[in-house]
C-alpha cells in the first residue's frame, strides 16, 4: 500500500514546473526544427514539380528537336561557366586586395565576444 504514488515520486521532472525561459527556448527549438522540415519538403516539392515541368517540355518536342534544345542548353550552360571562370580570374588577377585583420579577438572582452 505504500508503492501506490511511487511512480510519481521516482520522477522528480513530472512534479516540477519549467521555468518560462526554457519554455521559449524548447518552443524555439521546436519552430527551428518545424520550419527545417518543412523547407526540405517545400524544395523537394519544388524539385519535382520542375522536373515534371521539363519532362512535360521535353515530351511535347520531337526528337530532333528535344536533341538540339538540349546541345544549346549545354553550350549556354558551358559558355556561362567559361565567363564566370573568366570573370573571377579576372577580378583576382586586378581587382583590389582584401585584407581583414582578425588578430584582435585577444584585446576583446567576453560581452563582445558572445556578440
Amino acid at each position: 500500500m505504500e508503492n501506490t504514488n511511487n511512480s510519481q515520486d521516482s520522477n522528480p521532472s513530472v512534479n516540477k514546473r519549467l521555468p518560462r525561459s526554457q519554455k521559449k527556448r524548447l518552443k524555439r527549438e521546436k519552430k527551428r526544427l518545424g520550419r527545417r522540415l518543412k523547407r526540405s519538403e517545400v524544395k523537394k516539392r519544388r524539385k519535382s514539380v520542375i522536373r515534371a515541368e521539363r519532362d512535360k517540355f521535353l515530351s511535347s518536342l520531337s526528337p530532333d528537336e528535344r536533341e538540339t534544345y538540349i546541345s544549346n542548353l549545354r553550350v549556354t550552360n558551358y559558355e556561362k561557366s567559361v565567363n564566370l571562370n573568366n570573370f573571377l580570374e579576372t577580378a583576382h588577377r586586378e581587382g583590389l586586395p582584401i585584407c581583414i585583420d582578425c588578430s584582435f579577438g585577444d584585446d576583446m572582452n567576453s560581452k563582445v565576444l558572445k556578440s
